[in-house]
């Protein structure tokens, strides 16, 4: 199970704590490429898996991204104006299974894609959940907000909409908190100015351990501002939550830009890696960069006036990354919890698609 450390653990450890795994939020799926190039469409059709009936007001996006629409009575949907890369493209509707696929897209192509969803069967647990105590829900609901949105100034500008579809099911022996949601989590991100839909398929709290392993897919919704200072305030906080973020550096990294991006790097004995952290990073398969190396990085920011640490390991040495610098699935990119990004929740989540005006 990947996990990632607890916005508590990550105030008291020290640079020596143990290493713990970032779970990759949004499905570690690519935002487009960072040039400007010929733009690619998706189309496709979503129908019941059990009668083939096509299934109207479905949510099929690109995962982390603001990109998405619904279907129509026919089941069809198009996204349109997608540049090309790699994405998560899910289909959601609630009664049903979320269902994933991952697509790859170059310049102007044209990629159908059908999917097939299974009706949702309620799990006995979910139904033991609704019954259970309401101060009990309530304190578990605190926790789980804090661990999901985060403890930051960020975080008090966020609210979850819907918490009424958000279950709890602790085991009192191993001190687990599980978290099921029969519904999209719906928040509000007034910091930032982002509505978010998430699918959540996996958000478990283990208290013993201060940490928490999570699987979920995210849409986000730019919110329309009511005045030019909204507009300014969410422009400035959008890219102080990018800059120096993890994102940033991994996009930095693959470009070969990482220290004019206000980033640098260094081994476990303190020598510097570089130029731009060359000798980390090379092709792969797929199209897709290999990072490489062995022991711990200490990455600093110092793009701003506080210079921001993180200490970071490749499992087995070894982590992938699409060409713009976002995760692949399933590869393990381990962060210790005294590290700055340690401490990033959806508070400070700006989408795949986001650059910096």
């Amino acid at each position: 199970m990947r996990m990632f450390p607890s916005s508590r653990s990550s105030r008291q450890g020290g640079s020596g704590a143990a290493l713990l795994l970032i779970a990759v939020l949004c499905a570690c799926s690519a935002a487009p490429a960072l040039k400007a190039q010929s733009v690619a469409l998706i189309r496709g059709r979503v129908s019941d898996a059990e009668t083939g009936a096509p299934l109207e007001f479905v949510n099929v996006f690109l995962a982390g991204t603001t990109r998405g629409a619904g279907t129509t009575e026919k089941g069809t949907f198009t996204l349109p104006d997608i540049p090309p890369g790699f994405y998560t493209l899910v289909a959601s509707r609630v009664g049903y299974e979320v269902a994933v696929v991952p697509v790859q897209l170059g310049e102007g192509d044209t990629l159908r894609r059908n999917f097939s969803l299974v009706a949702r069967v309620v799990r006995t647990s979910e139904v033991e959940v609704v019954a259970g105590d309401p101060s009990r829900w309530r304190r578990d609901l605190e926790q789980f907000t804090a661990q999901f949105l985060g403890s930051d100034q960020s975080a008090k500008l966020c609210a979850i909409q819907n918490p009424e579809v958000i279950g709890f099911h602790a085991d009192s022996a191993t001190g687990v908190v599980a978290t099921t949601a029969d519904s999209v989590v719906r928040v509000r991100n007034e910091a930032l100015g982002y509505r978010l839909y998430v699918n959540l398929l996996e958000f478990v709290m283990r208290r013993d351990a201060n940490a928490v392993a999570t699987t979920m897919y995210i849409r986000f919704e730019q919110m329309r501002p009511k005045s030019q200072a909204d507009s300014l305030r969410w422009m400035v906080n959008r890219a102080e939550a990018y800059t120096g973020s993890r994102l940033h550096f991994l996009r930095s990294l693959v470009r070969g830009k990482v220290e004019s991006e206000g980033f640098f790097i260094f081994d476990a004995d303190g020598k510097q890696i570089g130029p731009d952290g060359r000798g980390l990073v090379f092709d792969a398969e797929s199209g897709y960069k290999r990072l490489a190396h062995e022991g711990i990085l200490r990455i600093e920011y110092r793009g701003s006036d506080r210079v921001r640490l993180n200490y970071v390991r490749f499992a087995m040495g070894i982590v992938h990354v699409h060409p713009d610098g976002n995760l692949v699935e399933k590869q393990e990119f381990i962060i210790d919890p005294a590290s700055d990004w340690a401490r990033e929740r959806l508070s400070l989540m700006v989408p795949l698609d986001y650059r910096i005006p």
